[in-house]
């Protein structure tokens, strides 16, 4: 509805999206424990941390699939090269 200035807002703040989501990853990564991985414990002060980090694990790959897909549509000609360079080279 805003033109080219609505799909430049768009589009920046998807790719500031997928640096949060994967910074959110990658910051979470070192404290990974395999036992704790999707485990919410019930101690006093730590249910909405695990709740958070539960809901981040399970919700990044569905949002980083849908900003990548938001990418595609928003940089046709910078994605598609990238693609090819990715897959076709």
């Amino acid at each position: 509805l805003m033109g080219e200035i609505g799909r430049q807002i768009v589009a920046w703040s998807t790719v500031a999206g997928l640096i949060v989501t994967l910074g959110g990853l990658w910051l979470w990564w070192p404290g990974w424990k395999p036992e704790f991985w999707f485990k919410v414990r019930r101690r006093q002060g730590w249910l909405n941390y695990d709740l958070h980090r539960v809901a981040g694990v399970l919700a990044a790959p569905l949002l980083v699939a849908m900003m990548i897909t938001g990418l595609v549509i928003a940089f046709p000609v910078a994605m598609r090269t990238a693609i090819y360079a990715l897959f076709l080279s």
